[in-house]
C-alpha cells in the first residue's frame, strides 16, 4: 500500500511537512492464539520551511501477539528506524522494544497497558548524541456506554527522554479523552 501524512507545526500554525511512500504489512497466524505482524515502510518527508530537514525514513516493525483467551492479549514488539536527512543533525537510527497488555473486564470496561523503550543514535558527524526514550500508557474504555454511538476512553501517557546532550532531556504527561467505535 501507500502511506501519506501531514504534520502541522503548533508553533508556526502552518504545515510542517508532507510525507509519502510505500508500505508493506504482513500478518501470519502461527496458531489460533498467536499472530506475527510485520510492517515495512519507506517514507519521504518534504519539510515545507526548510529543505535541509527533508528526509528519507525506512522502518521495520515486528509484533508478536498471544491471546490467552478472548478477553486477554499480550503483544511484544520490536522495531528499527533509519532517518537520513539532508542535514546531519536530523540523521539518526532508532531501535525500539515494547510490551502491551489488553484486558476486558466485566461491565464493558477494558484496560490497555503499554510500555516502550527507544534508543536513538544520531550521526557522529553532527551533534554526537544518544537518546533513551521511555513511554508508558494506560487507557480505560467503557465499551457499553455510548455517546452518539461512540464509547468514551480515558488515556494517560508518560514520556521521558534521557539524552547524552542535556538540551534534549525532557519528560511529559498527557491525558486524553477519546471517543471510539469498534467496527
Amino acid at each position: 500500500g501507500l502511506v501519506s501524512s501531514q504534520d502541522v507545526s503548533i508553533y508556526a500554525e502552518e504545515l510542517s511537512y508532507i510525507s509519502y511512500g510505500p508500505r508493506l504489512a504482513l500478518s501470519y497466524a502461527v496458531t489460533p492464539q498467536d499472530e506475527i505482524r510485520s510492517v515495512l515502510l519507506y517514507e519521504w518527508q518534504d519539510h515545507q520551511g526548510s529543505s535541509d530537514s527533508d528526509a528519507g525514513m525506512f522502518s521495520v516493525d515486528l509484533d508478536y501477539t498471544h491471546a490467552f483467551d478472548s478477553t486477554f492479549t499480550m503483544t511484544a514488539s520490536a522495531g528499527f528506524r533509519n532517518t537520513n536527512a539532508r542535514d546531519d543533525v536530523n540523521t539518526y537510527d532508532t531501535w525500539s522494544g515494547g510490551l502491551s497488555v489488553y484486558k476486558e473486564f466485566g461491565h464493558g470496561i477494558t484496560v490497555d497497558l503499554s510500555g516502550e523503550v527507544r534508543y536513538s543514535e544520531f550521526t557522529p558527524d553532527a551533534l554526537s548524541r544518544e537518546d533513551w526514550k521511555y513511554i508508558g500508557s494506560i487507557a480505560l474504555t467503557k465499551r457499553d456506554f455510548a455517546i452518539f454511538g461512540l464509547a468514551p476512553s480515558l488515556q494517560y501517557t508518560y514520556v521521558e527522554n534521557d539524552s547524552s546532550n542535556e538540551f534534549f532531556d525532557f519528560y511529559g504527561h498527557s491525558v486524553e479523552l477519546k471517543f471510539t467505535k469498534a467496527f
